[in-house]
């Protein structure tokens, strides 16, 4: 009986190490996992092109809405949340007399005027990394989505923008440490 109990024991411990190691391995891994996603942030992650759908609609005098989303990641052990810090809005449209493409930020009153589609899509990109820069913490994670706002698209056009794939205009989100 000696040799069972001792055996058993043997394996009670066997039970206990690989427990301790799982444990240990279950604890570290939100780290590991956040340190894999981290990214640089630039403007090649937010960098979007207007689908020809788009295009056409904002040269036919359409206001699109794009919407910045910044959150703040935590993470408790296992689980992490998003908590939504800040929200802006940029409206893309096309002056037609000027033949000019106009982007307002949010509700202030200075509009920046570009000769081309391809400008101002580049300006909104660029503007919301700095407004991410501006408003970014030390050591924080954080979570930052560029999308357009199909809900403000006009009736006739909101069918078609979400079942076509040409209306999916999103960056998605991206995760980063902040470096500051």
């Amino acid at each position: 009986m000696t040799r069972i109990d001792n055996t058993r024991c043997k394996l009670f411990r066997c039970h206990w190490h690989l427990l301790a190691v799982g444990l240990l391995i279950l604890t570290t891994s939100p780290n590991l996992l956040a340190q894999a996603n981290k990214q640089t942030l630039g403007v090649e992650n937010f960098n979007f092109e207007l689908s020809p759908d788009a295009k056409e609609a904002v040269n036919n005098g359409v206001t699109l809405l794009f919407d910045l989303e910044l959150a703040v990641r935590e993470s408790y052990w296992l689980y992490t949340t998003e908590k939504l810090r800040k929200h802006h809005q940029f409206k893309l449209v096309r002056q037609a007399l000027s033949n000019r493409y106009i982007v307002k930020q949010d509700t202030l009153d200075t509009p920046h005027l570009f000769r081309t589609i391809l400008e101002a899509s580049a300006y909104i990109s660029e503007h919301a990394i700095s407004l991410l820069n501006s408003s970014s913490e030390d050591g924080q994670q954080y979570s930052m989505r560029l999308s357009l706002n199909k809900y403000k698209l006009p009736g006739p056009m909101r069918l078609n923008a979400f079942i076509s794939d040409s209306w999916d205009l999103d960056t998605g989100w991206v995760v980063w440490q902040s470096a500051h």
